[in-house]
């Protein structure tokens, strides 16, 4: 994550905006600016005063020094002290929602990122509630374009959020009043509107999309940030029950959100839906486009005045590179009346990406391949002997060409010597371990070990190069076969429940509450080695494949268990056994071993 560090506050980043108010109306502003903190807001009141008494002749140095001589002090505070297993590193920036430093997990020695909330707001019951509903909201989902929140802890008083580090740059930082190409646009476009699906399948819903929330990294991957104002609500279906007690209520006429990308309906404290995402997407899609925002205004009222009263205009320059039918789709995206909006952001993402396929199809049309070559003279004026000539000439060429190529690698393969391949331990435990499961990223193994008493297999995970290890289960159960999630944010395993049943089961990579998906056939221990692995994951991580049958009395096939919905269908019913599911990376075909006599 990358967040703008200009002020130490959101009461100081407000102060510039106190200078422009009269001195009788500036204490209410910064009553609210200041969330409550008296000492920040006296702090706040002498820089004023001091600004007040001075005139123009330097005062925007001496406050800016100011909030940087806080800043530091308060940075210097953390910076090399441990929150919990964490130790902090150093500070990437602050928001309205607190400030985000890069950490160090000494569990499993991996940098990340640690969103605190400040002990100056933690007394703030609404600040701690949307500090608590935006690591709930994210937890929630799993999407590769959504940041990874690991765990929600509380250490010495202090409240954090330990999350997935991400380098690049905020859309914000990247616009800096400059449109970016089409192609750009469509594929920044349709990642966010992949993700908003995500979130709006899960009932959540962000309210808060602008260019500061999309981050950029360097692999040109949007990742959603700041769930700070996310909505839950019930959606009835399995994700809901996990999600339920985090439910939060809109007041009625409050209004959340930041002022240029808020839809029509949070700005008059309607309830809100998916819709409203749409919405500010499409806000953001013109920014993209034009180089600012699509309502403008001196201030918030103004602001709120475009968007309920205003449509945006395509400058001169917009109209020239941007097609016509992206600029429908940005226009159908922030349609006043939802019910003339995008239904879903599915539907947003589908116009983008025909438009993408079509510009590429047009491309590929308007450059046809030069077959010919260079330019040759005209066949007619050449005599067809000659050209029958020129013909056997080529065709000569090519095959002595391609003789000498046969020749020069048959020279390198015979004097290639052959590589010798080394095995190398990643343990050395007593007992016996099985069923190794690789990270997405290759630093991590997910393992079964029946331990050092050789006396309950458990499941663990240990870092490629360290000596040291994680035990994520404890449950006096067999707990076998674990198989890491694409994302990388799950460990599902199998847990034996007795004769002819086992679990499949979630855990975090680095351990806490067990979520049971679903029950299975079991395979005898006689069988455990021989038909393992259990379990494969979906590339996209909507579906588990699992080694199943319809009850316990008839022979294993396979099933598929369906993540979002928990659904379960059974693949195949075979005589003897099927196993060992392997996904393909397209996630379309599932193959698997048939034992045909056992």
């Amino acid at each position: 994550m990358k967040l703008t560090n200009r002020f130490p506050f959101a009461c100081l980043a407000g102060s510039e905006e106190a200078l422009d108010r009269e001195p009788g109306r500036r204490e209410a502003f910064l009553e609210e600016a200041c969330a409550g903190d008296e000492d920040l807001r006296q702090k706040v009141i002498t820089l004023l005063t001091a600004h007040d008494k001075a005139g123009s002749f330097g005062e925007t140095p001496a406050l800016e020094l100011a909030a940087r001589a806080m800043a530091e002090q308060a940075v210097r505070s953390l910076v090399g002290k441990r929150l919990g297993p964490y130790e902090i590193l150093s500070l990437i920036g602050r928001g309205g929602m607190g400030e985000v430093y890069r950490v160090r997990d000494t569990r499993l020695d991996r940098i990340e990122a640690l969103k605190i909330l400040p002990t100056e707001v933690a007394a703030d019951t609404e600040r701690i509630r949307r500090f608590v509903r935006e690591a709930h909201a994210a937890s929630a989902l799993n999407h590769p374009n959504i940041a990874t929140i690991y765990e929600i802890g509380e250490s010495d008083g202090v409240r954090w959020i330990a999350m997935e580090l991400v380098e690049g740059e905020t859309l914000a930082e990247r616009l800096t009043e400059r449109p970016l190409a089409v192609e750009e646009i469509l594929d920044i476009g349709i990642q966010t509107t992949e993700s908003l699906e995500a979130a709006h399948r899960k009932g959540i819903i962000h309210r808060d999309i602008k260019p500061a929330n999309l981050m950029i990294t360097s692999e040109g991957r949007v990742k959603v940030l700041d769930f700070g104002l996310a909505k839950i609500k019930r959606t009835g279906g399995p994700a809901a029950a996990a999600t339920v007690s985090s439910e939060t209520h809109t007041i009625p006429g409050i209004v959340m959100g930041t002022a240029r990308y808020m839809s029509p309906e949070q700005i008059l404290g309607q309830s809100v839906d998916h819709r409203t995402d749409v919405f500010s997407a499409g806000a953001v899609l013109y920014q993209l486009a034009v180089g600012q925002p699509p309502f403008a205004g001196k201030s918030s009222s103004a602001i709120f005045d475009s968007i309920l009263h205003q449509t945006p205009a395509w400058p001169p320059h917009a109209c020239a590179t941007i097609p016509e039918e992206l600029r429908r789709i940005i226009h159908k995206s922030l349609e006043k009346f939802r019910e003339m909006r995008y239904q879903s952001a599915a539907d947003l993402c589908a116009d983008l990406k025909h438009l993408k396929h079509d510009l590429e199809r047009e491309r590929l049309i308007a450059q046809p391949p030069n077959i010919a070559g260079p330019t040759q003279p005209d066949q007619k004026a050449v005599p067809k002997r000659t050209a029958r000539i020129l013909a056997l000439a080529r065709i000569l060429g090519i095959v002595i060409l391609g003789a000498i190529v046969i020749w020069s690698l048959k020279s390198r393969l015979a004097s290639t010597p052959e590589t010798q391949l080394t095995a190398i331990p990643l343990t050395s435990y007593p007992g016996s371990e099985m069923g190794a499961s690789f990270s997405p990223d290759g630093n991590q193994v997910a393992f079964a070990w029946n331990g050092e008493e050789e006396d309950n297999w458990d499941i663990y995970v240990t870092l490629i190069g360290s000596n040291q290890h994680l035990r994520l289960t404890t449950n006096p159960a067999r707990d076998t076969w674990p198989a890491w999630s694409p994302d990388g944010r799950q460990i599902a395993f199998c847990r034996d429940l007795g004769p002819g049943k086992r679990a499949v089961i979630l855990i975090s990579p680095l351990g806490g509450p067990e979520r049971t998906l679903t029950e299975v056939a079991h395979v005898s221990e006689v069988g455990e080695f021989l038909f393992g692995p259990f379990l494969s994951w979906s590339p996209d991580g909507r579906a588990l494949a699992t080694v199943d049958s319809l009850d316990p009395h008839t022979n294993p096939g396979l099933a598929l268990y369906m993540m979002e919905t928990g659904e379960k269908h059974i693949l195949t019913k075979p005589t003897v056994i099927d196993s060992c599911p392997a996904f393909s990376p397209d996630g379309r075909t599932l193959a698997f071993c048939r034992w045909v006599a056992w």
